[in-house]
């Protein structure tokens, strides 16, 4: 019953977000410089796009529009992409493939360019999973070009043979986009912040948007993924939990009731940099507890009136360790209201806790010490600001590791509310 519980909970979360959160306000100008209002599918595309899906309304029909199609598109306040024909460099930069050519190997493709930074200066992204990473710019209505960079071999040579020692080769830069920013974005005295900028995607953008800044004030647009809310959360729990517990060795079972205890904990969350902030990694610290007492009904010929009453009083730290994904209720992404289903891996540190069988007298049969084993965890839950509330099941947790030849099952399900403090 528990297990169909949480897996109704599973698949309702997921279903009713796929139905909500996949299209989000845009926009896309055709060939005839039509500007066309639509609800587009955001899949934070890894690789640059050649087509999107859309709908004209959120619960209209869903099209496929392609490159051919498209001069510009985008998601507002999200990403925006651009269509262009430009030169890029197919070099590979996987250091075994590496050669002593420093210039680019150039080749000619039509693509939507991702923007990093409006302004008097614009910087694009282009990835593809076949070639390096580009950045490529203009100035004005000046054409694309590929800001040139290059990894290859300095090869030196033996002064005798003249042969070239491929254990001498030495990794070099062509950094020729630097001199691009000299000649072509020069403002004020930048020559520092040229020579301290770095071909990756933070760099540039910081010494775009400074460029944009000295040209034109504060007029500069950065489409620079932004964060959204903090990397680090803690979070308090309380609620309830409903566990049950089966104890077995080779001569005789005990089923125990299920009951229901307070459990009550905090929660450090990291949440990690990318997918718009969807996926996080926890770590919990919470107090588990469970108190039950049963009689075993089947006649047992070796105990003494046939009878044995279990006892078990089991009390822990639990600390559950894994991972979180979001999905968002708000069309527009909104991070404030959100689902969530997680997984994680749980330790147990029992303390203060006991298990004794007893004969129908009263008399000690057998006590046992706790000692529980890994286990794993499913949920899923709803948050919605600071607030959380949520349902998560345990697998089976062997509370006897050290015996040979007796086993439990430990499971239980939880049901907490959760406040981020911070």
């Amino acid at each position: 019953m528990k297990k169909l519980f949480l897996l109704l909970a599973l698949i309702v979360s997921v279903t009713v977000v796929n139905a909500q959160i996949n299209y989000e306000k845009g926009y896309y100008i055709t060939n005839s410089d039509e500007k066309v209002e639509c609800f587009i599918k955001y899949v934070e595309w890894n690789n640059n796009p050649v087509d999107f899906n859309y709908r004209g309304s959120l619960k209209g029909d869903t099209k496929t529009i392609g490159i051919d199609n498209v001069k510009e598109f985008g998601v507002y306040n999200r990403v925006k992409y651009q269509r262009a024909t430009v030169a890029i460099d197919t070099s590979s930069t996987i250091l075994k493939n590496l050669n002593e050519n420093k210039e680019p190997k150039y080749k000619t493709i039509t693509a939507f360019l991702k923007f990093l930074v409006e302004g008097e200066a614009n910087l694009y992204l282009y990835k593809d999973k076949y070639v390096p990473k580009s950045y490529l710019y203009n100035v004005g209505s000046a054409p694309i070009k590929l800001l040139v960079y290059k990894k290859y071999l300095d090869q030196e040579k033996d002064d005798n043979s003249q042969m070239i020692k491929k254990y001498n080769d030495k990794i070099a830069e062509n950094n020729e986009f630097r001199k691009q920013l000299y000649v072509n974005l020069k403002c004020g005295n930048n020559l520092a912040l040229i020579k301290k900028t770095d071909y990756k995607e933070k760099s540039l953008i910081n010494f775009f948007n400074a460029y944009n800044r000295c040209k034109s004030g504060n007029r500069v647009t950065s489409n620079k993924k932004k964060k959204k809310g903090k990397s680090v959360n803690l979070n308090v729990k309380l609620g309830a939990q409903s566990s049950s517990l089966s104890f077995s060795n080779p001569s005789y079972g005990i089923d125990f009731d299920s009951e229901i205890a307070p459990r009550v904990g905090v929660e450090g969350e990291f949440v990690l940099p990318f997918h718009r902030n969807k996926v996080a990694l926890t770590a919990e610290l919470m107090y588990n507890s469970y108190k039950s007492t049963t009689t075993n009904t089947k006649n047992i010929s070796f105990v003494s009136g046939g009878l044995l009453n279990a006892d078990i009083d089991y009390k822990s730290l639990e600390v559950p360790l894994g991972a979180r994904y979001y999905l968002y209720l708000d069309k527009r992404g909104n991070s404030k209201s959100k689902v969530f289903i997680d997984a994680a891996v749980s330790f147990d540190f029992q303390f203060g806790s006991s298990f004794v069988l007893k004969r129908s007298n009263g008399e000690v049969y057998e006590e046992l010490d706790i000692k529980p084993s890994l286990s794993y965890t499913v949920g899923t839950g709803f948050k919605y600001d600071k607030y959380t509330v949520s349902v998560r099941y345990l697998f089976d947790r062997n509370l006897f590791v050290d015996y040979a030849g007796v086993g439990s099952n430990y499971n239980s399900l939880t049901l907490m509310v959760g406040y981020t403090v911070f």
